[in-house]
């Protein structure tokens, strides 16, 4: 008998949740009673929400046509930030209750704004995560910062946001992110038993449920994966893919039926969001405002030599411990800060001997471009290997 695929039914799982994600979000918030925070880019911190009592959900684009963001965000602006309006202003974000971003790039701003200005809600937040996140001076100010979102999440909810219930959301959010460095992980050895594209949607699935739930499910996959039968061959080229606000595990997965492994990524949705902890200091404000700034950094926050450095170093490490033999570059189209990135990244991976290709990725997803561009790639990694 063929042996059966323990991990097959939790993985169907998380990519049905990312699918529903709207429904899960509106049948818990009527289940608990809760309110429910829109979030804009990974470093809103989420954890001090979730303290307040409050669901964290990521907005994200749908990669649906649409002219409802034209009025209210530049169309020179990209894709993703456009999208995410038109999601909006079509009622699909109709049941969250209050929206929040962490400091970022000017076009998800612009998107914070519009929101905020044509759709009014009960709640709205802006926290000022310094640009230069290197800089040891700034935590004190991005923690006391974090105080004053504490403060305004306490007078939105009516409730006190006590030490023991951010100490729980802190081991929360912390369990979460061991768990999917614990897959990630698994995916350095030769046939690792897990594809890119399912990666993806497990990391998508905690963006948009309760982590508390999310993580029981994470354990059992964590604990089934090992033994699966149906996974990637051994001799497929291993590849990273690099970029911004990709959050399409179909674009994974055509890379994928190309002939590549997605091994490791370093994604605003991928590694970036989850790869570091909140280490046990006893200010836990400092504690969470040293996370946010410690975390795996953007082009976005690239603003000193010590940030790229350090950016650069968390590459290489990725390359390295995955043993990727070549670099996917993803943007969105008109995104300053991932384009003007490319060709520094183009040239780092160079040093270090990977070939590259990139992909501009616009509202839909050019299913025949992304095709032929990925097709020509592994074939010539397949030749390069052999």
């Amino acid at each position: 008998m063929p042996a059966t695929d323990d991990a097959a039914p939790l993985l169907k799982r998380f990519h049905e949740q990312v699918q529903a994600r709207h429904q899960y979000a509106q049948d818990w918030k009527a289940r608990t009673g809760r309110k429910v925070l829109g979030y804009l880019c990974c470093y809103l911190p989420e954890e001090i929400a979730y303290a307040a009592g409050v669901l964290p959900v990521r907005v994200v684009s749908s990669h649906e046509p649409q002219d409802l963001s034209n009025l209210h965000v530049a169309g020179f602006f990209c894709p993703f930030s456009r999208d995410c309006m038109g999601e909006a202003l079509k009622g699909k974000y109709d049941y969250v209750d209050g929206l929040a971003m962490g400091h970022c790039c000017l076009m998800i701003s612009q998107t914070f704004d519009s929101w905020i200005l044509n759709l009014p809600l009960s709640y709205n937040y802006y926290v000022p995560v310094p640009g230069r996140v290197d800089d040891p001076k700034l935590r004190p100010f991005l923690a006391s910062e974090l105080g004053a979102f504490k403060e305004s999440l306490e007078k939105w909810t009516g409730k006190p946001i006590t030490a023991e219930a951010l100490d729980k959301a802190v081991d929360v959010y912390n369990t979460s992110r061991s768990l999917l460095k614990q897959i990630y992980d698994m995916r350095r050895a030769d046939g690792p038993p897990i594809w890119g594209a399912e990666v993806m949607d497990i990391v998508l699935s905690t963006m948009f449920t309760d982590k508390a739930e999310t993580n029981g499910w994470l354990s059992e996959l964590v604990k089934a994966l090992p033994s699966r039968q149906h996974r990637p061959r051994a001799d497929a080229p291993r590849v990273m893919v690099v970029g911004g606000e990709t959050h399409d595990s179909e674009l994974i997965r055509l890379i994928e039926d190309q002939g590549a492994l997605v091994v490791a990524d370093d994604l605003c949705m991928g590694s970036r969001y989850f790869w570091n902890e909140v280490g046990p200091q006893g200010d836990r404000l400092s504690a969470i405002a040293q996370r946010y700034m410690d975390k795996p950094s953007c082009p976005v926050k690239d603003t000193s030599n010590n940030t790229r450095r350090v950016r650069f170093e968390f590459l290489k490490s990725l390359v390295h411990d995955y043993r990727v033999q070549g670099a996917i570059l993803v943007y969105q189209k008109f995104c300053d800060p991932q384009e003007l990135d490319v060709p520094v990244l183009k040239d780092f991976f160079k040093e270090l001997g990977l070939p590259t290709t990139v992909l501009e990725l616009d509202t839909t997803l050019a299913i025949g471009q992304v095709k032929t561009r990925a097709q020509a790639f592994v074939e010539m990694l397949e030749l390069e290997v052999v």
